[in-house]
């Protein structure tokens, strides 16, 4: 049996954008998932991780999100000849 490889790639801003919209105009996580076309974990996930005070704000979201991948540890792994 082989495995399958996933394939995925990370919400944008514009996804996060409309996450936030979609919320906000009560539409379900799954609806917000088929909308998307990403799988509705992606989206609760999403909502879970980067909400802050218990709302979801897209820009908010982005900017933790900026920062995660600024303090990323493969950023400083460059190799420097001595």
């Amino acid at each position: 049996m082989k495995k399958r490889k996933r394939k995925f790639s990370h919400l944008d801003a514009y996804q996060r954008d409309r996450i936030e919209a979609l919320l906000s105009r009560n539409h379900s996580q799954k609806e917000i998932a088929e909308i998307l076309k990403v799988d509705k974990s992606t989206i609760s996930r999403e909502i879970r991780k980067r909400k802050t005070e218990g709302i979801y704000n897209s820009g908010k979201a982005q900017a933790k999100v900026n920062v995660k991948r600024n303090s990323s540890k493969y950023q400083g792994m460059k190799i420097e000849k001595q």
